[in-house]
């Protein structure tokens, strides 16, 4: 079953990234943000993605444009004035660690020996790896640029949705967002604000806006501290009566809806991971999406996993644009049959 031309909003960031894989590969400049990894989980469900954004001014146009042609509406991706001066670098790791939060000039970049496509020593690694960290001081980076000019309620576009999901935003800027629309939006999804709080209270405002809290688990213990982590699900849905769905990464995810069991999805087996990137922002999408045509949590999780199982097998954003959404329906069936 597939949604007729349903309206779904993420709310997010975009970001132009280079990555190193564990096997050293690289792929550099690529499309990403949590924005847009959320949306291809939205449109793998049939629902129509619209995204709403803050880009810089040198965000290149024809990556906007290779969306609008694949279906999504960029209408309310407002460029700035001010450009981004430094990308971001991921690093993967052999146990499947991620090492981030460091970015490279435009011209130091282009004074490393290091090319799209081909392959890093660890030795190279280990040297662009500090080259990067040295850096990262200094410089616009998109996430700088979105903390300078965050998001509003002023922003979204006008109308109801089926959907709406608000990925990493400072948490006043979700909290306004998620208020603004609760009475417009079926079904609300968020992930966690990115910066740690005083107080997990603080984010119960927020909490009691939406529908699906979808944190991952290091997030969990950033915001709630080294507790067990069923009892923070069973706090967050009794305070707030949100659903919570953690998410374990290569062990799959945890979900609790209000007043029942926390039960266990296994990520999706046999798969060879080429590029993770994204992975939790496309499960979020995707979980968002499949939940407002189906209205069943375990259902939505399981498309979800197998979503993001299917998405680390490919490298980049085009490629994911061009897969046949079938192949993730008939992986998440098979999923369910095997959990229920």
């Amino acid at each position: 079953m597939k949604a007729a031309n349903r309206k779904c909003l993420t709310v997010g960031g975009f970001s132009v990234d280079h990555i190193v894989a564990a096997d050293g590969r690289v792929w550099l400049h690529q499309l990403g943000g949590n924005a847009v990894y959320s949306a291809l989980g939205i449109g793998w469900t049939g629902n129509v993605p619209q995204l709403v954004s803050r880009l810089p001014q040198n965000f290149p146009a024809h990556w906007l444009e290779l969306l609008k042609n694949q279906g999504f509406d960029v209408r309310y991706c407002k460029r700035g004035r001010e450009s981004v001066t430094h990308t971001e670098w991921f690093f993967y790791n052999h146990d499947g660690s991620r090492t981030d939060q460091v970015f490279l000039s435009t011209d130091e970049l282009s004074r490393m020996r290091c090319f799209h496509g081909g392959y890093l020593s660890p030795q190279e690694r280990d040297r662009l790896l500090h080259a990067a960290a040295k850096d990262s001081a200094e410089g616009m980076t998109f996430g700088a640029f979105r903390r300078r000019y965050p998001l509003s309620a002023a922003e979204l576009p006008s109308g109801s949705f089926a959907g709406v999901h608000l990925a990493p935003n400072p948490l006043e800027v979700q909290t306004e967002i998620a208020q603004e629309l609760r009475g417009r939006a079926q079904v609300i999804s968020v992930d966690p604000p990115p910066v740690a709080l005083q107080s997990p209270q603080e984010l119960l405002p927020l909490l009691r806006c939406v529908d699906l809290f979808l944190p991952s688990e290091k997030e969990v213990h950033a915001l709630f501290g080294q507790g067990n982590l069923c009892q923070i699900m069973r706090w967050c849905s009794e305070k707030s009566g949100v659903c919570v769905i953690v998410k374990l990464g290569a062990r799959g995810c945890l979900f609790l809806e209000p007043g029942r069991d926390v039960k266990r999805i296994p990520a999706l087996p046999d798969v060879s991971e080429v590029n993770p990137t994204g992975a939790g922002d496309i499960f979020a999408g995707a979980v968002l999406g499949h939940y407002t045509v189906h209205r069943s949590v375990e259902r939505a999780v399981c498309f979800g996993a197998a979503a993001a199982g299917i998405r680390v097998q490919y490298s980049d954003i085009p490629s994911l644009l061009n897969l046949d959404p079938d192949e993730v329906h008939k992986a998440a069936a098979k999923l369910y049959s095997e959990v229920t």
